[in-house]
Parts: structure tokens; C-alpha cells; sequence
């Protein structure tokens, strides 16, 4: 039988490709054209693996570091050089610890650039056990110090039973028991991310273990132990449920309608000219460094003036940012990271999160972390949601001087309010399903499909299309999800005051970055007489500013 010659039907095909786009170019099929560029255009074609903003000095050899750990060792052992111990446990806890901290942050960033270059991941996997095995080393020297002649001068003003509970609270935290269990809780995640696990059949096992940690530190499930220990929240859980009452009435419905308004204006689009598409899938769907977005934040920089401005311009003028270009190889996402020993931040933009927003979110993050080491979650979330307001703001307060069109940027704000809206519903749906399960008296007879269910309903949230996104951030991420609420919520607020003044919202966002380090959300808001989450008021001006 003669094969079949497939070349015709190719060659046929691409004739009509060719038609197709001339027919474009012709007839000017704003959708059809809209919808070809976006989607079809690969703007990482071409450019290199990874760009650094500023190279870094990294190494994974810490022989000297190992040698200073003998010696501390033997010293402890022979217990009659007092200030050399000293001097050298100094050293190793003072100047060694974040040096290994921050050579593990170097590799993992280095690999995180480039996954393909072996030797990174390597060295990112040599020092991350390398820190674990001194946090290790560092348990047993204490042990032992509190058993040297070395005891009253190390512990002075210390009774003996404060002793044996600082031993104790070293050791509890590496218990042989507790690294089991944490090892399983590993495997667990894992065989859901490497082996595309069925979650259904995962999380309630999660759950059981997640909740055997919880009981080993105290808690009677896990999401209060996160909640206290992990998380160390500002505010209490029953605050947490009256939050998911105000986010049920006044949120849910509005963030339906954010979404039917924006499929509006995304409808209407097909009949813009086509600078304002090209602006607007610049905008969201582009690297902003390189197709003209990044304009719009340099002026944004400008008009915050003072120190926000000075940290813009120094990080874009040979600063620690880092864009991983290689759609096969690059980690995709973006974080703020720290370099522990040179006591700085840096950012990191992978494929398809170069974006203008993605950086505003993301030197929100990098401009706290300038100006202090505040670890409250709730709080650093607002830092990166807060200028995201603040910057949409002010686009809309300037956009007949920055060449953006009136239906562009109600398209563009529309598109991102909608965005925060969806945020707050989802984030409370992720907690009332991970509360369900945590409280349960036995998470493995939960139907998880109903408590989806009975979590998504409260919030208008369409069950089927998210069940599977609400189970992988259980998964990943348990009891953080409320975070995202709490902080939006606030953000959105902030982002009301700019729109009434917006040098007001400026300065209040600067003092948001500038809190002490021990301060917490709703501290910081009360500082600022901003409404906080938890308080019906600020939900009524959310509702009212749509209507």
C-alpha cells in the first residue's frame, strides 16, 4: 500500500495561517489579534538565561568555620581558656550562622536562575545540611557548656532549673520524635508535588500528621499551633471567625459583580485602537524592563519622594535584582530574599512574572525590608499589596500625563480590584475548609468534596472550577491563606485614602514600612487610624465605595 504524502495538507495549512494573518493586518480583528499577540508571543526568545542586576561572591567551603568548631569543642572539653571559647562561640554564632545562611540563600537563588546549572543545586543542597547539621552542633555545645567548668560563667545570672529548661526547649525542638514526624509530613507534600499525588487522598493524612506535631508542642490541632507558633498573629482566632462572617456579607457578592464588570470592560476592549491593547497586554502580560511599563513605576517612585525613591533608583542602578529569563530552566515565580551576612535584600523575577505589578508587589516587600526586619505576615503582606494600591492610584490620578487612555485604565484598575477582591473570598475559603478538617475529631472520615463545598458557598465562589486550588494551598501552605484576607483588606483601605489624598496614603504607607519589629498588624493600623479587618466599619466602606 502507498503511504500517504502529509506534506499537502501541511503546506495547505499554512497557507491558511498566512491568509489568517493578512486578514488581520487588513481587517483590523481587534480580538483576534488581540488574543494572537498575547498568547503566541514568546518575549523570552532570545534573550539570555539570566540577568543580574549585581553579581555576588558565593562559596560552599567552610573548613575555617568547621576548624573554629573543634576548637570550641576541644576548649569546652579541657574548660581553662575561658575568653578563647568565648571569642570563638562569638564568632560562630554572631558572624558564622548568618554567613551559612546566607551562602544557602546564594545557591538557592543561583539555582533558582538557572536550574540546569548542576553545580548551583549542588551547592544550595551542600549548604542547606550543612546549616541544619551546626543548628545540631550548636544543641550539643550547649549541652555541654551547661556540663563544663565553663557552666557559671556561660550561664551566669542563670539558675539551674533555667538551665535544664533551656537544654530541654533545644532538645524538644529536634526530638527524634518530632524529626520523624516532620520527615513524614515531607514525604506527604512531596508525594503530592513530584508525583502528582491525588490530594484527595493525601490531605487527610497531612492533616493527621500536621496534627500529631501540633499535639507534641501543646496545641489541641494544628492550625492553632501555626496560628500561635508558626504564624505568632497579632490577633486571636475568634477575631478570625467574626472576619469570615464580614467577608460572607459584604465581600462575596461584591466580588462577583468586580468579575462580571471587568468581563464588561474586557469585552469592550475589541474595539479599542490598538495602542491602548498594546499598552494594556504591556502592562500585565510583559516583562516590564522591556516594553515600556517600567516608566509608569519610575514616576510612581517619584512622586512617593524620599527614601522610597532612593531605594527604587539604587536597586535599578546596580542593585541585588535578578531575572531568570529561561522558560525551562528558571524557577517561575518571584520572591524577595536576604543576604543574611551583608545584612541586604534582593529580588527575584522569573519567567512570566516580570511584569509591572509583580515588581510593585514585590518592592513593597524589598523597601520593609531596607528598613527593618518586622517578620509579622499579615503586615509584610500589606507592604506589597498596599503599594500595589498605592501605584494603581496613582495611574489613575495621572493617566492623561502618562498617555493612558480612559478606558485603558479603568480596564487596568478594574482588573486588579477584582483581582484583591477574589483574594479576600478565597484566602477566607481556604480557612474555613482548613478549619473543617483541623477540628475534625477524625480528619480521615471528612468528605472533603462536601467541606469544599460548605467552605466555597459562604462566598460566592464557584465550587467546581476551585476545589483542586484551594486543596494545593492547603497542602502547601497550612493556615497562611488568611494572611492574604487580613492584609487585603487593609490594602484595600489604603488604597480608598490614596484615591481621596494621595500624599496622605503616601506618608501612611511609609510609616506601615518604618514599624518596630515586634509590632504587629493591628498595631500599625491603629498607628495610622486605618481601619483594621476585624471591625464591621471597614468592610461598610468597601461595599459603599462600589455602589
Amino acid at each position: 500500500m502507498r503511504k500517504k504524502r502529509i506534506w499537502m495538507p501541511l503546506k495547505y495549512l499554512l497557507c491558511l495561517l498566512l491568509i489568517f494573518a493578512i486578514l488581520l493586518s487588513f481587517c483590523g480583528c481587534a480580538w483576534l489579534g488581540n488574543w494572537f499577540e498575547r498568547f503566541f508571543f514568546d518575549e523570552y526568545a532570545g534573550l539570555p538565561p539570566y540577568e543580574m542586576g549585581k553579581a555576588f561572591d558565593y562559596s560552599r567551603d567552610f573548613s575555617g568555620i568547621e576548624a573554629k568548631m573543634s576548637e570550641v569543642r576541644f576548649l569546652i572539653s579541657k574548660g581553662v581558656d575561658y575568653p578563647r571559647f568565648a571569642a570563638l562561640y562569638g564568632e560562630l554564632t554572631e558572624q558564622d550562622l548568618p554567613y551559612i545562611a546566607e551562602q544557602t540563600e546564594k545557591y538557592s537563588l543561583l539555582s533558582d536562575l538557572d536550574g540546569s546549572h548542576r553545580a548551583w543545586y549542588d551547592g544550595y543542597v551542600y549548604c542547606r545540611d550543612f546549616e541544619r547539621e551546626v543548628a545540631l552542633w550548636l544543641i550539643g555545645t550547649e549541652e555541654l557548656i551547661a556540663n563544663s567548668a565553663f557552666r557559671e560563667r556561660y550561664f551566669e545570672g542563670m539558675s539551674d532549673q533555667e538551665i535544664a529548661d533551656h537544654i530541654f526547649a533545644l532538645k524538644g525542638a529536634y526530638s527524634e520524635e518530632e524529626k520523624a514526624l516532620q520527615e513524614r509530613i515531607e514525604a506527604l507534600e512531596n508525594s503530592y508535588y513530584q508525583s502528582n499525588g491525588d490530594p484527595y487522598e493525601i490531605y487527610p493524612h497531612l492533616v493527621e500528621a500536621r496534627n500529631q506535631l501540633a499535639a507534641m508542642n501543646g496545641y489541641d490541632n494544628y492550625l492553632a499551633y501555626a496560628h500561635a507558633e508558626l504564624y505568632d498573629r497579632g490577633y486571636s482566632m475568634g477575631e478570625i471567625d467574626r472576619l469570615l462572617g464580614y467577608v460572607s456579607v459584604y465581600i462575596g457578592d461584591l466580588s462577583l459583580k468586580a468579575q462580571t464588570r471587568l468581563e464588561e470592560l474586557e469585552a469592550a476592549s475589541a474595539k479599542w485602537p490598538r495602542e491602548d491593547r498594546t499598552l494594556y497586554i504591556n502592562f500585565y502580560d510583559r516583562g516590564f524592563q522591556r516594553y515600556g511599563a517600567k516608566q509608569y513605576l519610575d514616576r510612581y517612585a517619584e512622586a512617593m519622594g524620599g527614601s522610597f525613591q532612593s531605594a527604587y533608583d539604587a536597586l535599578w542602578n546596580g542593585g541585588y535584582y535578578f531575572f531568570g529569563n529561561d522558560t525551562d530552566n528558571a524557577y517561575t515565580g518571584a520572591y524577595q530574599g536576604y543576604f543574611e551576612s551583608e545584612g541586604v535584600p534582593y529580588l527575584y523575577f522569573g519567567p512570566y512574572y516580570q511584569d509591572v505589578m509583580t515588581v510593585a508587589h514585590e518592592f513593597g516587600h524589598y523597601y520593609h525590608a531596607l528598613k527593618g526586619r518586622n517578620g509579622d505576615f499579615d503586615l509584610l503582606e500589606l507592604h506589597s499589596q498596599g503599594n500595589e494600591m498605592l501605584f494603581l492610584s496613582y495611574l489613575r490620578q495621572h493617566r492623561a500625563e502618562l498617555g493612558i487612555s480612559d478606558a485603558c485604565i479603568e480596564r487596568i484598575t478594574a482588573y486588579w480590584y477584582a483581582d484583591m477582591l477574589d483574594i479576600i473570598v478565597t484566602g477566607a475559603a481556604v480557612y474555613a475548609f482548613e478549619r473543617q478538617c483541623y477540628e475534625a475529631a477524625d480528619p480521615g472520615t471528612i468528605d472533603l468534596a462536601a467541606a469544599l463545598t460548605a467552605a466555597l458557598a459562604p462566598y460566592g465562589i464557584d465550587t467546581k472550577d476551585n476545589r483542586y486550588y484551594l486543596l494545593e494551598n492547603a497542602i502547601s501552605s497550612p493556615g497562611y491563606y488568611i494572611s492574604y484576607t487580613v492584609s487585603a483588606v487593609a490594602a484595600l483601605t489604603l488604597g480608598f485614602e490614596a484615591e481621596r489624598d494621595f500624599s496622605h496614603a503616601a506618608a501612611v504607607y511609609e510609616q506601615l514600612c518604618s514599624v518596630a519589629d515586634d509590632v504587629k498588624l493591628t498595631g500599625a493600623l491603629a498607628a495610622v487610624s486605618l481601619g483594621t479587618p476585624f471591625e464591621e466599619k471597614t468592610y461598610q466602606t468597601i461595599q459603599n465605595r462600589w455602589q
